[in-house]
């Protein structure tokens, strides 16, 4: 079962955009990270950056879910999970 939409809320900081989604009863922190945001999204700058997130937001949350069940997690760190450009990279440019 993929991770679920934790809260609403999200946080925008100097490193990206964090939010939280669950594994069951577990709270799993996440981050997209701003050249996600920017390179991948065309976000511009903070107030963008925001914008960008809400309007991708399933696809990004969708990454960090393949992400924390192939095992790319930081255990023990905040966020657990980054959700990176290459991460949402369409299969297709991985080939290039």
């Amino acid at each position: 079962m993929p991770l679920v939409r934790g809260k609403q809320e999200f946080v925008s900081t100097v490193n990206g955009v964090e939010f939280l989604m669950h594994d069951g009863l577990k709270e799993v922190s996440c981050r997209a990270t701003l050249d996600l945001l920017r390179n991948r999204f065309g976000s511009q700058d903070p107030t963008s950056d925001v914008r960008t997130f809400v309007r991708n937001r399933d696809a990004i949350e969708h990454a960090a879910s393949a992400k924390y069940f192939a095992g790319h997690t930081e255990a023990g760190a905040d966020p657990e999970i980054v959700v990176t450009e290459s991460d949402m990279a369409s299969p297709l440019s991985l080939k290039l």
